[in-house]
């Protein structure tokens, strides 16, 4: 296994090197195996602006090239869903005997629900971890014991729940037959090339996948990871699982812009102040720290001859500070060129349209209908009689109740039940299977019927 270790930036670089001193050919097929879709399609696009072309270079998560490979090796029972039908089960599993330690509610069981999804990556066996728990004399873990092992019982009937559910099998056993099907894979066979990039850590199942790789095909490891106090987290999977066996290659260094004179600092528990190049500033929340940023600001343009286009703000999620940071800039006639995201249901407008296609998914739920009827987004004319009809109505759920009682509501006026019943239709429609271009006519059409575009 070839393994070429660097920062980011000089890794990108050994990467687009590296394709160009060995793909003598465009037909020469490759697999480049991302640790996720984003990091893929950059690598695409770096290679593009390269090279002009991508052609017979795939790239893929390991997540999708699993599904390949169980594809491969035939038809099968569908995965057990992450969704309320798991759910169900682990509020079956949290009443039984033993296992009602802690009161039920939604929060908890996604809570849990992605705990044992953990456990279950980290390939983590109950018996072990119980027989951990019993002998362990770490401090830490001794306050929680009691806890943990509930945990683990838990963990231990969800395991055998799960493998129990009839026509469904569970996440291991997919996983298990995707990895038999990689030494025979001819999927795997026609590629020349097999390259692993961008993993600094992975739970049980991927490395589990990596070894397997490893075994059967010349395996090229693209690993971010320097001997700098930013990578330290990544330091003993580097060293025990990357560095054994493998044939290091050197990598050469990429300027790293304005954070290399001061990454040696960055998060490192001793040594790191005082430094001229980094200053730690407290803050009591965004609007303090947009507040400090504004005015530093202000400073570097105003005292030291910065203009505001030779800095740069950076968080690693913008979303807290979106609306901070426009109404403090603005505040400060800071100018700001930034590319903020805002879900749909931020606007009025979304929300409205989100709750229109969502009403045959709500079961025409009393909340819903209400919402849409008194939208100053609705279309129909009759909108406020309709409104004040729904709200007499004793009907709560189900398009059902609402055929059964509106008739024998106070005023009741049938042109609201045939446009829930028209709504009905067009939903049904649109969950239909369709050409893409024909669905989109239809989701159009179902607006322009609803929709006020005056309002």
């Amino acid at each position: 296994m070839k393994l070429f270790a660097a920062h980011y930036p000089s890794l990108e670089k050994a990467f687009l090197n590296y394709v160009h001193a060995k793909r003598t050919s465009l037909l020469d097929p490759w697999l480049v195996v991302c640790s996720s879709s984003l990091l893929a399609k950059r690598l695409a696009s770096l290679l593009t602006q390269e090279q002009g072309v991508i052609a017979n270079i795939h790239f893929v998560t390991s997540g999708t090239l699993l599904r390949t490979l169980d594809s491969e090796a035939g038809p099968a029972l569908p995965e057990f869903p992450q969704d309320h039908l798991r759910d169900f089960l682990l509020k079956e599993i949290l009443a039984e005997p033993g296992l009602n330690r802690y009161p039920v509610s939604r929060g908890f069981v996604q809570a849990l629900k992605a705990s044992l999804r953990d456990l279950a990556d980290s390939l983590a066996a109950p018996d072990v971890l119980e027989e951990h728990l019993c002998t362990t004399t770490d401090p830490a873990l001794e306050q929680d014991t009691e806890r943990l092992l509930w945990l683990t019982r838990v963990y231990r009937r969800y395991l055998e729940r799960e493998a129990q559910v009839p026509g469904f099998r569970s996440y291991q056993s997919f996983f298990e037959r995707a990895l038999e099907q990689v030494k025979h894979s001819a999927y795997l066979k026609k590629f020349s090339h097999i390259v692993w990039y961008g993993f600094y850590d992975m739970p049980g199942r991927q490395l589990e996948f990596v070894r397997q790789l490893k075994s059967y095909y010349p395996l090229t490891v693209f690993a971010p990871y320097a001997p700098v106090p930013a990578y330290r987290f990544a330091r003993k999977f580097f060293e025990t699982n990357w560095l054994g066996g493998a044939e290091v290659q050197p990598v050469e260094k990429t300027p790293e812009g304005v954070l290399e004179p001061v990454q040696k600092y960055l998060f490192a528990t001793q040594g790191s102040a005082p430094v001229q190049h980094v200053q730690i500033v407290p803050a009591a929340d965004p609007s303090g720290e947009v507040f400090f940023v504004a005015k530093e600001i202000l400073k570097l343009v105003e005292t030291q001859g910065f203009e505001f286009k030779d800095i740069a703000v950076l968080a690693r999620n913008t979303t807290p500070y979106q609306e901070e940071v426009r109404r403090v800039f603005a505040q400060n006639y800071i100018p700001l060129n930034a590319a903020f995201n805002y879900p749909l249901a931020k606007f009025p407008l979304g929300v409205f349209c989100l709750n229109l296609f969502s009403l045959l998914g709500n079961g025409f739920d009393r909340e819903t209908v209400l919402a849409i009827l008194s939208s100053p987004y609705f279309k129909a004319a009759e909108k406020r009689k309709w409104c004040a009809l729904a709200a007499r109505s004793l009907a709560s759920r189900d398009l059902n109740q609402w055929r059964d009682l509106l008739p024998i509501t106070e005023r009741f006026d049938p042109l609201l039940l045939r446009w829930l019943e028209t709504c009905n239709t067009q939903l049904t429609q649109l969950n239909s299977p369709a050409p893409w271009a024909q669905g989109v006519q239809r989701a159009l059409q179902f607006l322009q019927e609803n929709v006020d575009q005056n309002a």
